[in-house]
């Protein structure tokens, strides 16, 4: 019996996942034989039914339903591409399991204590902007080795970097806000090409943040001013501005 597999997809749906990378996430689906549903119409996308017999990939050999969530991507079963058969009809899913792969970065993570203002920070000085919001909570917590786990997870993104902005309801945020020594292990801080650096910095104290006036560097290229400045983000976080002059 030549059978497959149909997922219906719906555009950044409320309930998406911080690992997701396409423009569509599976919402629900549906093993078709020779082209068709058995016995009900397919659904292109939820609660609007349609009848499209289109013939579509990825072979059902997985005997649980597949799950399209943060889960099946850690464990390796995940979907290798959508496709779409034709105007108004189903995205198909092809499923493989992955070999192994290169890690790939995904994104920084910064703990803050008030989540308005570091996102105007982080978008208005430094230029991200707001993506994905979600609320996560004791599903997370033994990853995150807390007892329980109440927290806004805000991401950021500009062009492929993303930041995550993590604002703690359970347990409460701690520490201070002082900046960290560039030489205490760990990580230092985040750096920024500008083109002015006087003028983001000016901007960065607008928004919350410090400007370590005692940092400000100008290094002879040649022909070529080198500009640094250190600034630290409302919560104390490093932020190197250069001018590299292009």
């Amino acid at each position: 019996m030549n059978r497959s597999l149909v997922a219906s997809a719906e555009p950044n749906p409320a309930y998406w996942r911080m690992v997701h990378n396409f423009e569509r996430y599976i919402s629900l689906w549906i093993p078709r034989v020779y082209g068709k549903a058995p016995g009900s119409p397919s659904f292109s996308r939820l609660s609007q039914p349609s009848r499209s017999s289109a013939r579509y990939t990825g072979w059902i050999s997985i005997p649980e339903p597949v799950r399209w969530s943060c889960l099946a991507c850690w464990s390796g079963v995940t979907p290798l591409r959508l496709r779409r058969s034709g105007p108004g009809s189903h995205l198909s899913l092809v499923v493989g399991r992955l070999g192994p792969m290169d890690p790939t970065f995904s994104h920084f993570g910064i703990c803050v204590s008030d989540l308005d203002r570091s996102l105007r920070f982080y978008c208005d000085a430094l230029g991200f902007r707001a993506a994905e919001s979600h609320q996560i909570g004791s599903e997370f917590a033994q990853l995150m080795d807390l007892e329980e786990v109440k927290v806004t997870s805000q991401f950021i993104r500009q062009g492929t970097t993303a930041i995550e902005l993590l604002a703690f309801s359970e347990p409460a945020p701690f520490g201070d806000t002082e900046r960290r020594a560039v030489n205490r292990l760990g990580l230092t801080h985040l750096s920024f090409r500008v083109t002015d650096v006087e003028a983001v910095a000016a901007k960065v104290v607008e928004l919350g943040g410090t400007r370590v006036a005692s940092s400000r560097t100008t290094i002879d290229f040649g022909d070529t001013p080198l500009e640094f400045v250190y600034c630290t983000d409302p919560d104390g976080v490093r932020i190197e501005l250069m001018d590299l002059c292009g």
